[in-house]
């Protein structure tokens, strides 16, 4: 197959149907001889935070001179973002090579594999394929029955923020998503879990008390910031040092401190990573779609927050930036989502919002996502047939009145790929 066909073969499953179990991955893993037990992983779950951490790992560990793989999901702007050796993209004729291989033997399966089964399992073949070091990778939906579960013995287990997400397959409480996401922890694995959220963590600690395990928490209070505008943050790391991230906004400090307590558990488990590896890795790191500038004037930012948690983190970093300005909201959401819960978040800081439906078959319609934020606020929303539509108009208001205008685009990573199309007409 050539990369089109490659890419027709993936999406036919589509994620229409997610059907969470490790069934079909364990009978397409066996049959290609189960090249995953051939490699080492950081295996990362969580609500929020997650493709941060993981990126900011992966970095830090290319600077050590490890050969990394990272794996994520969704992409952005090509398939090829989701699987990275030393953070450079799979090529395109190495993606057409892995996915001729695992449908030689995905086809042999009497129940078909679904769209994100496939990836991993083109992902696992790659990576082992090319023999890497180590393998970063990010679960795609909960934990215990994510086909990334599949993994044997992680070197590192991560567990993020945890909130109410996707609550229709992984349970009602954060209790609930707390214990499917937990079950990715392996007796013999170091443990890395966020613990902001008291009732999330307990379920951690539980899961880790029945291993024998001790979690370690992010060393939030170690850092301390000194700089921070739309070009990144300038920030102090005790016990490392000095540090910058290109990566904007309070709640990427956060994940830098979570990537940094998993490179401690990688050391313990005997890699060799030297504080100015940190340093660099941190200071190189790039992670599209998160708090992420990519206009000047007006100020426009993508950001993939979907969930209400999320939500609430990048209205912090947004209100200390906007300094009491509101903004214009690009807003686009699956849904599946507490939509309305989500847009309560987010309302106090919008002047305008204009509704769009991203490019996802369980994307909310723009129409009733403007009514439904009228019921809240009157007027405040005007729905626009696409995403493209939506932001060229907020830019266009946004230049009529003034520079210091923000655009904010937010509520899916599905749209973001729309948006910067349309800024890089600009």
């Amino acid at each position: 197959m050539n990369y089109e066909e490659s890419l027709e073969y993936i999406k036919k499953t589509g994620w229409n149907g997610i059907r969470l179990g490790l069934e079909r991955i364990t009978k397409l893993m066996d049959l290609m001889g189960n090249p995953q037990d051939k490699l080492e992983f950081v295996h990362v779950a969580g609500t929020n935070g997650k493709g941060t951490a993981c990126a900011v790992t992966s970095y830090i560990l290319k600077e050590a001179g490890y050969k990394v793989g990272l794996f994520t999901s969704p992409f952005i702007r090509r398939f090829n973002e989701r699987i990275q050796i030393n953070n450079e993209e799979i090529t395109d004729q190495a993606l057409s090579e892995a996915t001729s291989y695992v449908k030689s033997f995905a086809d042999k399966l009497e129940d078909c594999p679904t769209e994100f089964e496939l990836n991993t399992a083109i992902a696992f073949y790659f990576f082992a394929k090319e023999k890497c070091d180590i393998v970063v990778l990010e679960v795609g939906m909960g934990g215990e029955f994510d086909s990334t579960n599949i993994i044997k013995n992680p070197d590192v287990c991560v567990l993020t923020s945890i909130g109410l997400d996707h609550v229709k397959e992984l349970g009602p409480t954060v209790r609930d998503i707390a214990r499917t996401k937990s079950k990715i922890i392996k007796a013999g694995a170091k443990v890395v879990a966020d613990d902001s959220n008291p009732e999330a963590f307990e379920v951690i600690e539980e899961r880790c008390k029945e291993l024998g395990i001790t979690p370690e928490r992010p060393k939030y209070g170690r850092l301390r910031l000194e700089k921070a505008d739309f070009d990144g943050s300038e920030f102090v790391y005790t016990g490392i040092g000095r540090m910058h991230t290109s990566l904007v906004g309070e709640h990427q400090l956060r994940n830098i401190a979570m990537a940094i307590e998993i490179i401690e558990a990688l050391r313990d488990k005997g890699y060799i990573i030297s504080p100015q590896n940190v340093m660099d890795g941190v200071r190189n790191a790039k992670w599209i779609g998160r708090f992420q500038p990519i206009y000047k004037n007006p100020r426009v930012i993508v950001d993939g927050a979907h969930n209400s948690h999320g939500m609430r983190v990048v209205m912090k970093s947004l209100a200390e930036f906007a300094k009491g300005r509101k903004c214009r909201f690009v807003f686009g959401v699956m849904a599946d989502k507490d939509v309305s819960e989500i847009a309560d978040v987010f309302l106090p800081y919008a002047k305008k919002v204009y509704a769009v439906k991203p490019g996802n078959p369980r994307a909310m319609d723009e129409k009733e996502l403007a009514a439904l934020i009228n019921e809240k606020q009157a007027g405040l929303a005007q729905a626009y047939d696409s995403v493209a539509a939506g932001v060229q108009a907020a830019i266009e208001q946004a230049k009529a009145e003034g520079d210091d205008e923000i655009v904010m685009c937010l509520g899916s990573l599905y749209m973001i790929n729309d948006v910067m199309e349309v800024v890089e007409k600009q």
